[in-house]
């Protein structure tokens, strides 16, 4: 059987009754461990919960194995977001579908962004702990919104997030109201480019496959392949024959299947293909974007009024320009691109140095493909290199 309990500053914690009635929607729940009464975590549990109380929130509890502590941001919260956005329009202006919350007007995705930035800047006066601090030392197990239709995520799950579904429109809707704008503009452009980039496969697939069909009938590849007198220098000082011409034949064949004389104009509707998918792309976005009311928003003026929500007194502090600062920014830096230039040319190096040592190995499989090897193993380390240069710069 569950216990439900009104939760209100410890004062008034013990037998008493909610004097509101609990709202059916939920923005967030905290779970926990059913602490022992007045412990370290049971103290600073209920610190947190009366600063989340302090601020406005209504929470309730339901007390099961483990604790549920359901969180909900009244609509004050909302308006005032609304307000010092400056767009206090509930309805958007064009006829658009769009998941809104019916009590504040403002998109589901929006609310629990909303409500997620406060949870995770209160701080327990006196020790500044935040939400993190107390989940990482397992005051909470757990954190999590709860999205406004439990089925939306399954709909996106079975219906979007399958390698079935690939050749299917995507529900751009759905993915707004579960992900946010943001998310959502991202899988719109991706849409709009896979769909785009289909006329572009088109003389790809083309040029393929007349470069198969003249597989052997290239005049270059006809010269490399008869050139059975043309004696090349080894590739080596050591170990390495004297080799002909004709030995590149099968490769000389297999490169102008895709580096042949129509390479040069699919080149230049590639040219000509990437502007007008720009072109278009800016279109759509603007349907979009109008659609979604997303021609005012600034993400630095938006998390500027979630932070005057969550502290109404909170004192802007005035920009001090720092020249040290800057200086050491723009050292680090240009270090940072003088790493970067010193490995690129040391993979080039490694090629190099790496065809050498193959072409001189007993192995006869690596003398043969040394420079196929050297490539392998210098894409190999250059992808290692990629790792790891972008979580140091990262």
């Amino acid at each position: 059987m569950q216990d439900e309990i009104a939760l209100m500053p410890l004062s008034r914690l013990e037998d008493c009754e909610p004097l509101i009635p609990f709202p059916t929607k939920w923005d967030f729940v905290l779970v926990c461990e059913d602490h022992t009464p007045y412990s370290k975590r049971d103290q600073k549990k209920r610190r947190f919960l009366e600063e989340l109380y302090r601020k406005g929130f209504i929470i309730k509890t339901i007390k099961d194995k483990k604790l549920f502590h359901g969180i909900h941001a009244p609509s004050g919260f909302f308006r005032k977001y609304q307000w010092l956005l400056s767009n206090p329009d509930n309805e958007p202006d064009v006829p658009c579908e769009n998941q809104l919350d019916e009590q504040t007007g403002v998109p589901i995705s929006t609310r629990i962004r909303i409500v997620s930035f406060i949870l995770r800047n209160t701080e327990i006066p006196g020790t500044k702990e935040k939400l993190q601090d107390l989940v990482r030392k397992k005051v909470f197990e757990a954190a999590f919104p709860l999205h406004e239709r439990e089925h939306l995520g399954k709909c996106l799950k079975l219906h979007w997030a399958r390698w079935r579904d690939i050749l299917y429109p995507q529900p751009i809707e759905k993915i707004r109201a579960y992900f946010g704008e943001k998310i959502a503009l991202y899988f719109a452009w991706l849409g709009w480019y896979t769909r785009i980039l289909f006329i572009a496969s088109v003389p790809g697939i083309i040029l393929t496959v007349y470069g198969f069909l003249n597989f052997s009938s290239s005049q270059v590849s006809q010269e490399i392949c008869a050139a059975n007198t043309t004696i090349m220098c080894p590739l080596c000082d050591q170990k390495c024959p004297f080799w002909p011409l004709s030995d590149t034949c099968t490769y000389a064949k297999f490169t102008h299947s895709f580096d042949n004389e129509g390479t040069v104009i699919f080149a230049i509707f590639m040219a000509v293909w990437a502007t007008v998918f720009l072109e278009l792309w800016k279109r759509h976005r603007a349907e979009v974007v109008n659609c979604w009311k997303l021609y005012w928003w600034d993400e630095e003026e938006e998390e500027l009024a979630v932070e005057l929500i969550d502290n109404p007194e909170r004192v802007t502090q005035q920009y001090q320009h720092s020249y040290f600062r800057s200086i050491a920014v723009l050292i680090l830096a240009l270090l940072l691109i003088c790493i970067l230039i010193g490995i690129a040319h040391m993979l080039v190096i490694y090629r190099v140095v790496m065809t050498v040592i193959f072409t001189q190995s007993d192995s006869e499989f690596l003398q043969e493909r040394a420079s196929t090897m050297a490539v392998m193993t210098g894409a190999v380390l250059h992808y290692l290199t990629i790792i790891i240069m972008t979580k140091v710069i990262v």
